[in-house]
């Protein structure tokens, strides 16, 4: 039976409409005898609904359109959409902020409002703050242009990384890292406020451009770049709405894109919080990306963030000093350029080997340790990667002692460690 539905899957057309949901399509037309209407139908939507009941990692979703289902799309009767999960213990609560979308501006890039994830913290460490910018990359054009870094970032407006649409009401602590409510993991801060700042602008919350950007031909447009004022309008809530202005103890953190939000952000925050507040620090989690050329000497991630930067106009985030000094203003989005300008305690976490910049700043096109599947140029480019690294962290002040900073720099190929528990299994020892 599945040899032959496999063989039907592979061999009947799929019409157009259906092509999110074809294995439930085809489970229902042919093991059930339904025939949809050609534009779709009851029958079709049943099943697409159907589809997307099936869990992500679960391909085959047809195995998921129950006998129920099947009878209630033959006889053009839609399911019922499934209840949500119930919230759980450490879970954070959704608030979107539609006040502050139209009285500042602070939306995501397809205009909906932004927001943040929330938990009030408890007993001792209820007055103390865990502020977080979560990660998800940037909407990089793929030629440095202006006009690729529009479409991209048009293109992550479909998405949760760029709209608030479908947020969930709830969202799940993160089950090794900082947001853990279990304190057999996460004994820092399991017992912290917690503020997680959702990420949908696409520059490291530093966008302040006034006029929207039309994108021709794009899904959506205009898109938006507001990150700043979402920033600001998060922190404005949780002084005005909760009790940040309480606070006696605040870490600014993220991690990948949000970690380089948080080198970018870290002295900024500390200016819309209480001057009485008594202790602030930043832990910027593999954040540290490279200003660096790939192994085909292009210098295309640099090239493509500083057209989305610029185009995002965020200019106002960039660190005063590092721009005295700069030959060129984007060169300050790169903390290896600004990081020993921060003024902010900083602990940063950064592998030496960051498990993500290796394929998409070095394009290193191999995958190491396993030395088998690199080449000796290749892996030549990956420890040559590593102390450019080093370099780079050491010349930014990040290694000398100062009061107040540390660091975390380990030999591991590795991304995000203080969040989602990417911890190295192999150091790298050749």
């Amino acid at each position: 039976m599945m040899v032959l539905l496999a063989l039907l899957l592979a061999l009947a057309p799929v019409p157009a409409s259906a092509e999110a949901g074809h294995s439930c399509y085809f489970f229902v037309v042919h093991q059930s005898g339904c025939k949809p209407s050609p534009g779709g139908g009851p029958a079709l939507a049943a099943c697409l609904s159907c589809a997307a009941r099936a869990l992500p990692e679960e391909p085959h979703g047809y195995q998921h359109c129950t006998q129920p289902l099947i009878d209630q799309a033959c006889h053009g009767v839609l399911p019922p959409a499934p209840s949500p999960a119930p919230p759980k213990a450490g879970d954070l609560a959704l608030t979107l902020l539609p006040d502050a979308a139209k009285e500042r501006g602070a939306v995501c890039l397809d205009g909906s409002p932004a927001g943040y994830y929330f938990r009030e913290g408890v007993g001792a460490g209820k007055d103390k703050w865990l502020l977080v910018f979560n990660g998800g990359g940037w909407c990089v054009g793929h030629d440095g242009s202006a006009a690729a870094a529009a479409k991209g970032c048009s293109a992550r407006a479909e998405g949760a990384l760029g709209s608030s649409k479908s947020w969930a009401k709830t969202r799940p602590a993160d089950a090794h890292g900082m947001t853990s409510p279990d304190c057999n993991v996460n004994p820092a801060f399991c017992t912290w406020t917690i503020a997680y700042m959702f990420y949908c602008d696409g520059t490291s919350f530093s966008g302040d451009r006034e006029a929207p950007v039309v994108v021709p031909g794009a899904k959506v447009s205009p898109i938006f770049f507001r990150g700043k004022r979402i920033l600001d309008a998060n922190i404005a809530h949780l002084l005005a709405k909760r009790s940040l202005g309480a606070a006696s103890r605040v870490v600014l953190s993220g991690h990948s894109a949000g970690g380089l939000a948080t080198y970018l952000q870290a002295d900024y925050v500390r200016t819309l919080l209480p001057s009485t507040l008594k202790s602030y620090a930043a832990v910027p989690d593999a954040g540290f990306f490279l200003d660096h050329t790939d192994t085909t000497g292009q210098h295309s991630f640099g090239e493509g963030m500083r057209a989305t930067f610029t185009l995002a106009n965020s200019s106002a985030v960039l660190n005063k000093r590092c721009l005295a000094q700069a030959s060129a203003a984007m060169d300050c989005i790169f903390p290896q350029h600004f990081a020993q300008h921060i003024a902010t305690p900083l602990f940063v976490t950064q592998s030496q080997y960051d498990a993500w910049q290796l394929p998409n700043i070095l394009k290193l096109g191999c995958d190491p340790p396993h030395k088998g599947n690199c080449s000796q140029k290749q892996l030549s480019s990956f420890q040559q990667y590593r102390l450019d690294t080093m370099a780079a962290l050491n010349a930014s002040g990040l290694f000398q002692p100062r009061s107040g900073h540390g660091i975390w720099n380990d030999a591991c190929i590795a991304h995000t460690q203080g969040y989602y528990g990417d911890y190295c299994e192999t150091l790298v020892l050749f």
